[in-house]
């Protein structure tokens, strides 16, 4: 059992990282740097330690700026939470230095990526790089009894990067895009190399059914919504005649899901990995051990 001081830290670590993700998201995509005041996005007012509590500063503002009263994303507190959980997962899995490292900036990475993924439906080349060769540093190293050392690894374990990601990668190819982008591709290498060939693809398997079970609901709350709890339009007196106008169902605000609509999937593959990695849904290794 570890220390409650060491788990402890873990927990404040990732609420922190986490902080530091959100405005990282915004920021990598506004293109401004890390070297400034934190601000509020809505009223550009500079942000203070009080302010910036992970996840409690949330709460007691009660999801509004303390200057503007505008709303705050609800995103912020639950990135917080998530690199908390990640964070503690990755110390109680790892009980050397070397590989706690490796695994706690890997999935610090792979955050970073589903949370911008979901904002803007593109993952950053420099967060996919950079997670591949976190995820490749692990086949490099053997860890047991009380030590870690490097190993030359098998040629089965540089291969289950690239094989894992292949599926996608032929699915973009063949699509040329049109059904699939490069980057979810490229996202699954690093999970191959850290999970290995079994496990990378159990990920991939747990990926693609949860974002494609997302997508039916999407479209049958939508079928719902649109038949049973959508209010009626009110109609509208037009000038002079009194007549009535009805809004169409394209101009209510709400996007239209179908079986054509783009869905952000990194954030299925990195649940389908969280799965295999911290929870040991192996199943492939499973049904191969059985």
């Amino acid at each position: 059992m570890p220390e409650p001081a060491l788990l402890f830290g873990a927990v404040m670590i990732g609420a922190i990282i986490g902080s530091f993700i959100n405005a990282l998201v915004y920021r990598f995509r506004s293109g401004e740097t890390m070297e400034g005041r934190s601000h509020c996005v809505s009223c550009n007012h500079t942000l203070y330690a009080r302010d910036l509590v992970p996840i409690f500063s949330f709460l007691l503002l009660r999801g509004r700026c303390r200057y503007c009263k505008e709303f705050i994303s609800i995103q912020y507190p639950l990135v917080e939470l998530v690199a908390m959980f990640l964070s503690v997962g990755v110390f109680l899995l790892n009980p050397f230095p070397l590989p706690l490292l490796l695994a706690f900036f890997f999935w610090m990475t792979t955050l970073f990526s589903s949370v911008y993924d979901l904002r803007f439906q593109e993952l950053p080349n420099n967060s996919l790089i950079l997670g591949g060769l976190l995820g490749l540093a692990t086949v490099f190293i053997n860890c047991g009894g009380e030590t870690c050392v490097p190993i030359i690894p098998a040629l089965d374990m540089i291969l289950a990067g690239p094989f894992v990601a292949l599926p996608l990668l032929s699915i973009s190819a063949l699509s040329k895009e049109r059904a699939m982008g490069w980057g979810d591709g490229f996202f699954m290498i690093g999970f191959g190399w850290l999970l290995g060939m079994s496990g990378g693809f159990s990920a991939l398997f747990i990926g693609v059914w949860s974002g494609a079970i997302f997508g039916l609901l999407a479209i049958a709350w939508q079928y719902v919504y649109e038949k049973i709890l959508k209010p009626s339009p009110q109609p509208s007196p037009s000038k002079g005649e009194g007549a009535t106008v009805h809004h169409r169902s394209s101009e209510d605000g709400h996007a239209k899901v179908t079986m054509k609509s783009k869905i952000p999937f990194a954030p299925f593959l990195a649940l389908g990995a969280i799965a295999v990695y911290f929870f040991h849904a192996n199943f492939l290794a499973m049904l191969l051990a059985s």
